[in-house]
């Protein structure tokens, strides 16, 4: 409302430069032995043309209607063609640019799955709630991102709490107390309406800060809890890569998603609203005796009806998050105890 959007991005240049010392002040000491190895050249070049062109498929998906586009089709090959073969590549390569062996450790793929699909679920929902409130609530920009804060708040309390004492728990039971956590808050936000008060907005993004806490470091360290020495800086930035790719794959599908669940509940809604109903008449009547002309009053009655497409749309994506992260929970209990729980092995 304010500012110009570009500062969403300027913003975190003085963050990430005190990251950057902070980092260098607690872990310059800690610098591993430097190694030179080959670069595996073939195999950046593969990354870098299959990952960026199903990115761009991605982002520009829902501009261009999907696979109505040929551009849209042309990524698609690309992205499919330069991807397989670099799982080729890398597999016989022997200094792969990203170790596909580490996937051979039970928990570092399920610590994978478990955060990509969950920050895939939690930045879909992150992008639609304030699409929803600006959208067809009424929210300005500040006032959505004022209602939609309160996620951080909790986080900051409770993650140097978990940091300091969580290791003497098993992992696995943290993050399922996080999936239950985004489970209830999500279904929580199935009951949006037009109308309804802030507090139905507030609340449900208050407690998501509780699994937020117990989300990151939990899978973190289960994902890197049998990795050894120089595997750990591999295991890690792969792991970050899946999960940030993942949060965009999140974006695209959520948003697609939600308009295409509008369109259906449009026409659906609409299937018994037309000008020659009696109910559409009275309607359309009781506005002109407001002072509406005919033609605004079908004009709002269609409006009314879109609105309505995208919260009915917004629940059931809701709805579904929810859903999937129950189901999440069974596939975090396939991971062995990490080193240093109360289930572990001593290290």
């Amino acid at each position: 409302d304010n500012w110009h959007w570009g500062w969403i991005f300027f913003i975190n240049i003085p963050v990430g430069i005190a990251a950057a010392w902070i980092t260098w002040k607690q872990l310059g000491h800690r610098e591993t032995e430097i190694k030179k190895t080959p670069i595996d050249y073939t195999g950046l070049v593969l990354m870098v043309l299959g990952v960026g062109a199903l990115q761009m498929m991605l982002d520009r998906g829902k501009e261009l209607d999907w696979f109505a586009s040929g551009e849209i089709i042309a990524l698609a090959v690309v992205a499919v063609v330069c991807l397989t073969y670099f799982v080729v590549w890398e597999l016989g390569e022997e200094h792969p640019v990203v170790d596909l062996s580490l996937f051979k450790d039970r928990n570092f793929t399920v610590g994978v799955i478990a955060t990509s699909l969950g920050f895939m679920v939690y930045m879909g929902s992150l992008v639609l709630l304030p699409l929803v409130l600006q959208s067809n609530l009424g929210y300005t920009a500040t006032w959505a991102g004022l209602v939609a804060a309160p996620v951080g708040i909790l986080p900051i309390i409770l993650s140097p709490v978990i940091g300091k004492f969580g290791g003497r728990l098993d992992m696995r039971w943290l993050v399922t107390a996080s999936f239950l956590v985004f489970a209830f808050t999500f279904h929580w936000r199935t009951n949006f309406y037009t109308g309804m008060d802030m507090a139905n907005v507030v609340w449900p993004q208050f407690w998501q800060g509780l699994g937020v806490a117990m989300f990151f470091l939990p899978l973190t360290a289960i994902t890197l809890s049998r990795m050894q020495g120089a595997q750990i800086a591999a295991a890690s930035s792969l792991s970050n890569f899946l999960r940030v790719f993942m949060g965009g794959v999140g974006v695209s599908v959520v948003t697609t998603m939600w308009e295409r669940r509008e369109a259906l509940h449009h026409a659906r809604l609409a299937e018994e609203i037309t000008p020659y109903s009696t109910e559409t008449q009275q309607a359309v009547q009781t506005m002109v005796q407001a002072g509406i002309r005919p033609e605004e009053g079908l004009a709002n009655i269609v409006k009314n009806i879109t609105q309505q497409g995208f919260i009915i749309g917004s629940n059931e994506i809701f709805w579904a998050g929810s859903l999937l992260f129950i189901v999440m929970i069974a596939v975090i209990w396939f991971a062995k105890p990490p080193f240093g729980s109360s289930g572990g092995s001593g290290h």
